[in-house]
């Protein structure tokens, strides 16, 4: 069945029902910069050891509140957690500086067009460049673009029926925007806080499987770097992907189109981890049944794989109603494999059902760092065996720990995979600026699945080399991927 139209309020908009135009934000802080997060914790936790301290050693009559070595103990767990978050808070604030400073966010294209038209023009932090997992510090100057360039141009009128927006805007708000018109995007990440130009220049993408984020991207406006020179190019122009994916370019505004809202069934199961060789029975992963739903992930662990279905649904049924704490808390579930992660059948609007996280915690982002977390991906044009893709990846997940999901977008002429890791990288046998081993194993097992070339996602960790993948351009790749939609 097609997807009926329907009117219902999505998650990014309950906490802010006003018009998006001409205002600031709904969340104001950046997940990037946490020091001012970790400075807070730090002074708390310093003066619950000084509390411990008085109620343990200070000189007062007894009864003493608190023993001495339960006073001694305290004082060294909230004096070393505060130490750890205070080292956590410099590098943060190092960051910070070197983004912020020496330029401000600027807020019309007159200023941001003449910042570019330096030879030595400065790095483009919110266009896309600090992307959402992978911090990478900026090397040399840069200029953030996301906190006063996100605004809604133009909502009519536009050559392709779409809504124009600067690229500072964030998917969340975006989602809002065309909400407001009955629609929602075809796909995008699922991340509500990335940012609309960070999405365009890494190809980003959600799990649909019919069409991805940069199918959705009618126009674009840029500034060529070192020139100053400002183009405008359209889907059909030869140059359209250059300006999309290349660092020539930095991307000023975007001519989005939208799809009716709809209602999707969207179903998950969760089944234990094959033998490795070995297919899973079809009642738990039927690859013809999972290729031809509308919305698809496969998501590979040590012990068991969990797929996520999405289909048409009955405009009649009722939607599920999720809060930002719902979608943490399935996150948690899903990748600490607790019961409370069960199998669920559920409708939803396509708008709310492209949003998973809603910003990025700057906890899960420390956490991930300090455990030496590595997050790749990598787009391919396949063939991926997807039968055998859950058994080759579990075996190497139960030795290494961590997940590999799936997803793909189909096209008349060729199937895109991508391939997306979240492993400990490992130690570099080879030495610094070569592949971390757990990374080239996974990449031997990709390989083995049928993935013979493939380009990685640039706003992830981009390894020296991809072993036996042999590496091709992002933006060659997508040439050979739109040459499959015909003409």
């Amino acid at each position: 069945p097609a997807f009926a139209p329907v009117a219902r309020t999505p998650m990014s908009a309950k906490a802010d029902q006003q018009q998006i135009s001409g205002q600031g934000p709904r969340r104001r802080r950046d997940p990037c910069f946490t020091a001012p997060v970790f400075f807070t914790l730090s002074m708390l936790f310093l003066a619950a050891a000084a509390v411990c301290a008085v109620l343990g050693f200070a000189p007062y009559s007894p009864p003493r509140l608190l023993a001495a070595p339960a006073a001694a103990a305290l004082v060294a767990v909230f004096g070393a957690l505060a130490l750890v978050l205070l080292v956590l808070t410099f590098p943060s604030v190092r960051l910070f500086l070197r983004i912020m400073r020496p330029y401000s966010s600027p807020r019309t294209k007159e200023a941001i067009v003449a910042a570019f038209s330096a030879h030595d023009s400065p790095v483009p932090v919110g266009e896309g460049w600090a992307f959402f997992i992978q911090k990478q510090k900026p090397a040399g100057r840069a200029l953030a673009l996301g906190p006063g360039w996100r605004r809604v141009v133009k909502t009519s009128g536009t050559e392709s029926g779409g809504v124009r927006v600067q690229v500072g805007m964030r998917m969340g708000e975006l989602t809002r925007v065309l909400f407001q018109r009955g629609e929602a995007l075809h796909d995008r990440p699922q991340f509500d806080e990335l940012s609309v130009g960070g999405a365009v220049r890494t190809a980003a993408h959600g799990w649909g499987t019919r069409a991805w984020w940069l199918d959705g991207v009618a126009r674009l406006e840029a500034v060529e770097r070192g020139t100053g020179r400002v183009l405008e190019v359209g889907r059909g122009d030869p140059a359209f992907l250059e300006v999309a994916l290349s660092p020539r370019y930095t991307l000023l505004e975007a001519e989005i189109t939208g799809r009716p809202n709809a209602l999707v069934r969207v179903v998950k199961r969760t089944f234990p981890a094959p033998a490795a060789g070995e297919a899973p029975a079809v009642e738990h992963l039927d690859p013809v049944a999972f290729v031809a739903s509308d919305f698809a992930i496969l998501f590979v662990y040590g012990d068991r794989c969990v797929t996520y279905a999405g289909t048409p649904a009955d405009p009649s049924a009722p939607e599920v109603r999720l809060t930002s704490a719902d979608l943490r808390g399935r996150y948690y579930a899903r990748v600490l494999g607790c019961p409370c992660g069960a199998d669920t059948d559920e409708v939803d609007t396509v708008a709310d059902a492209h949003t998973i996280i809603e910003t990025v915690w700057p906890f899960e982002v420390v956490v991930a760092r300090l455990a030496d977390q590595a997050n790749m991906e990598l787009f391919s044009p396949g063939p991926l065996d997807l039968a055998r893709a859950p058994g080759v990846l579990a075996r190497f997940h139960a030795l290494r720990g961590g997940r590999t999901d799936i997803r793909f977008r189909v096209a008349p002429g060729g199937t895109l995979w991508s391939v997306c890791v979240s492993v400990r990288a490992g130690p570099r046998d080879g030495g610094p600026g070569t592949t971390p081993r757990h990374l080239r194993e996974w990449l031997q097992a990709v390989h083995s699945l049928g993935v013979s070339r493939g380009a990685p996602h640039p706003g992830k960790v981009v390894p020296p080399d991809l072993g036996p993948v042999q590496g091709v351009p992002l933006q060659g790749l997508w040439e050979e991927v739109l040459a499959w939609d015909g003409p």
